[in-house]
């Protein structure tokens, strides 16, 4: 968990540092037409991987052929979807009346070639709960490309150096795993191995597919009804408020998979596993949301100029969003490693479905509209996940509820400190200065004082790591 909340802290921290850096010359437009040639790569990774890797970590055993099987399998799928585009983005890029998408997508999707290469390495160090090499990998290659597509942005390449970001990462991490795991594709492959794992990976594929699409749909909705500026406002307002929930559901959701996975038998255990991290998860993963949100006028106007303030109401209200996605990703994992992938699937396209109704109707107004339906969709989503566990584990609401609750009285206790020290300062830096220490001592402050439970057992499971550290020094 540490190495990969370090990953997760250092890799993205150094993205978004990147992000606000290359955000102040660029143009919204640039970032519009990024996300949509990052769509079709989007869906591509779906099928590129079929759902092996989660297939592979649930096999309790494993060998060879078993990662050589699919190291070719995704390579060969990979290399055909790359053919694919290549042929198609003339055809995308005429939809779009944007003549540039052609030699974009060309150019960007090499990356699903490129990742493929390195995803069996990821896979086996994801296995053995080895985090270390996925972390280094991942942290330099945020810092090359983004100095690289920095230095670009600021010689007025625009949209291309954004292409350059994404194409270089995929390189340098992929060649920093092929140097730290040891481990070499060799002449081995089974159909009968693919097939095995498909059976599992399939419910998964179809799944993620439809997770993917429905997400894609808002995104290529977006820049069709409006325009690539409103896209490019709205991608920026779901990547700033992504943030904390990658940060945190991130290293929860990779690491809980494979560490539950030996008790899944156990539903007892297995259910007072989920509340204690559905309290410490949500300890953490409230105030960030709520704190962003708070303060989200003032950030943008300070980290990407006023040229970026109509991102804001579109941001606060994804905030949301991302706060229920966190909180549904230990839900998720606890009904896979049950093996109820087709309880899974089955909430996934319920929901969609409405989610996609909703747009049908709310793009015809406003991206507002849009961004308000997706967060009430994630909390519709949200409460159907965690309707299922407790059928499944048979271990009550009540628990689950209770792990929560003194996380969102602090929060909301939090919230109101920050919007009362911030209203009556003017200026954007000054109202960032004093509203984000006030929030972080409030909520800190009265978590000491009260002894919330969620505080109490973040600092027993840290207690004898730091003994450790301590001992070792």
């Amino acid at each position: 968990m540490v190495w990969n909340s370090l990953e997760r802290l250092f890799s993205k921290g150094v993205q978004f540092v990147f992000s606000v850096l290359i955000a102040r010359l660029l143009l919204p437009e640039d970032y519009g037409i990024i996300a949509i040639a990052n769509f079709f790569i989007s869906i591509s990774d779906i099928f590129v991987d079929s759902g092996f890797s989660r297939a592979l970590i649930r096999k309790k055993e494993r060998d060879e052929t078993d990662y050589n099987s699919v190291f070719y399998f995704n390579v060969g799928i990979a290399a055909l979807l790359y053919l694919l585009l290549w042929f198609l983005a003339p055809v995308i890029a005429g939809y779009y009346a944007s003549p540039s998408l052609t030699a974009v997508i060309r150019v960007i999707t090499s990356v699903l070639i490129i990742n493929a290469l390195g995803a069996i390495q990821a896979l086996m160090m994801n296995v053995a709960l080895n985090f270390r090499p996925i972390a280094v990998s991942a942290v330099v290659s945020m810092l090359v490309s983004g100095l690289a597509a920095w230095l670009l942005a600021w010689r007025g390449w625009g949209v291309w150096a954004l292409v350059a970001q994404t194409v270089i990462m995929a390189v340098v991490r992929t060649g920093m795993l092929w140097m730290l795991v040891r481990w070499h594709p060799a002449l081995l492959f089974s159909w009968k191995k693919l097939k095995e794992l498909f059976s599992f990976g399939s419910k998964l594929l179809a799944s993620d597919l439809l997770e993917r699409l429905y997400n894609g749909i808002f995104t290529l909705g977006i820049g069709k009804a409006f325009s690539t500026n409103t896209l490019g406002f709205y991608g920026k307002a779901d990547a700033f408020s992504s943030l904390p929930s990658n940060l945190v559901s991130g290293p929860v959701k990779t690491v809980t998979y494979p560490a539950m996975n030996g008790i899944q038998d156990d539903k007892a255990r297995l259910g007072e596993s989920l509340c204690q991290m559905v309290g410490l998860l949500s300890f953490v993963i409230l105030p960030l949301m709520a704190g962003l949100a708070a303060v989200a006028k003032p950030l943008i106007a300070v980290l990407l100029t006023e040229k970026w303030l109509e991102m804001v109401p579109l941001m606060q209200i994804l905030c949301a969003s991302y706060l229920f996605v966190t909180l549904t990703a230990l839900f998720q994992n606890v009904l896979l490693i049950r093996g109820r992938s087709d309880t899974y699937f089955w909430i996934q396209l319920l929901s969609r479905a409405l989610g996609l109704a909703f747009l049908f109707v709310a793009i015809r107004h406003s991206v507002l509209w849009v961004c308000t339906g997706i967060s009430a969709v994630s909390a519709l989503l949200l409460i159907a996940y965690a309707a299922a566990v407790v059928r499944e584990l048979g271990c009550g609401i009540s628990p689950l509820l209770k792990s929560l609750f003194p996380s969102l009285v602090l929060t909301a206790l939090m919230v109101a400190a920050i919007l009362a020290v911030m209203q009556p300062i003017a200026s954007p830096l000054l109202r960032l200065a004093a509203g984000i220490p006030a929030g972080i001592a409030v909520y800190i402050g009265l978590a000491i004082l009260t002894g919330a439970q969620p505080y109490k057992l973040m600092l027993s499971l840290a207690r004898p790591y730091w003994k450790g550290l301590a001992r070792k020094k």
